[in-house]
């Protein structure tokens, strides 16, 4: 196994971010880190589903940490925080209601054909670069312990949010979008696939799925990991003790407020705050109800009682 620091390679400051060049780098990679196993599924399906599919399993998140006093959570700290901008307060109620969502959203299937390979946990941590004289040369993506089978917008949105500096988002998030976007789409038609299903209209609807899924994943992550104190997060979370909420405010920097609100500001300005899941959790419903109907219709013509459900 390689020594990525003997070669080079180093974790950038999390507190710091990426600035342009280095994020466009690290979306290089990460456009064909998805392309190529989609790009398989596409010309060979029975390959990847024998090969890739079996070993992607659904990695679960555990319950979030007890309850603080009150009945607080980490959920509701984020609402007060964006209820203190003027900017946040028109999105909180579709924040709040996506965020109580969250475990019911994560059970939708994705989206085909988008759906690939993905990281699942792709922030500042989880990339080693190689600067010479100051620039980004070369790239490498860790941690591969949580991949699964999803969206690949899902990590395109956690990254962005969790590991490129603010002001870097502010001045060029679209850019940064259209970017990976063309990469993505530039992989799959180098590898002979059809990239009209592909095309940026549709994969801005990935980035809305992929709001539904991350949303809670990238608050949680940027408020309390991402500018937690150095050496470990601001909190170790215990799930069996309730939250220090107190401490938990107090240890919370300017820097993780705005690029939160700056999130929702965003996702709100976009639509990708829209209730489409409240279909698609229905959608999911209906087909998982209907399927136990089916079988109980089955069961009961086998037992002579099909009149009856």
């Amino acid at each position: 196994m390689e020594n990525l620091k003997e070669s080079g390679y180093i974790n950038v400051d999390r507190h710091v971010g990426f600035d342009l060049d280095t994020g466009e780098l690290i979306l290089k990679d990460l456009a064909a880190f998805h392309a190529v196993p989609l790009a398989l599924k596409l010309k060979k399906p029975e390959v990847f589903d024998e090969k890739v599919r079996p070993y992607l399993t659904k990695f679960t998140p555990p319950d979030p940490p007890a309850n603080g006093e009150n009945g607080q959570t980490m959920d509701s700290i984020v609402i007060e925080m964006l209820q203190e901008s003027d900017k946040c307060i028109p999105h909180v109620s579709k924040v709040r209601a996506l965020l109580k969502r969250t475990k019911e959203i994560r059970m939708i299937p994705p989206n085909e054909p988008f759906a690939t390979v993905v990281h699942g946990d792709m922030w500042v941590n989880n990339t080693m670069v190689k600067f010479v004289n100051g620039k980004p040369v070369k790239n490498k993506l860790v941690d591969f312990q949580v991949c699964d089978y999803g969206s690949p917008a899902t990590d395109l949105f956690f990254f962005l949010f969790s590991s490129i500096r603010l002001r870097v988002l502010q001045d060029h998030f679209d850019d940064l979008v259209k970017f990976y976007h063309n990469h993505f789409i530039s992989h799959l038609d180098k590898l002979g696939c059809d990239i009209a299903p592909f095309n940026y209209h549709n994969f801005l609807e990935e980035m809305r799925f992929a709001t539904e899924n991350e949303l809670q994943h990238s608050l949680i992550m940027t408020l309390f990991i991402v500018f937690g104190k150095k050496g470990g997060p601001s909190q170790e979370f215990n799930h069996e003790e309730p939250l220090d909420l107190e401490k938990m405010k107090r240890e919370m920097t300017l820097e993780a407020k705005e690029k939160i609100r700056f999130m929702v500001q965003v996702c709100g300005k976009k639509g990708f705050l829209t209730h489409r899941i409240t279909n698609a959790c229905n959608l999911f419903t209906i087909q998982k109800t209907s399927k136990k109907t089916s079988s109980n219709l089955a069961m009961n013509e086998r037992d002579g009682n099909s009149g009856n459900v």
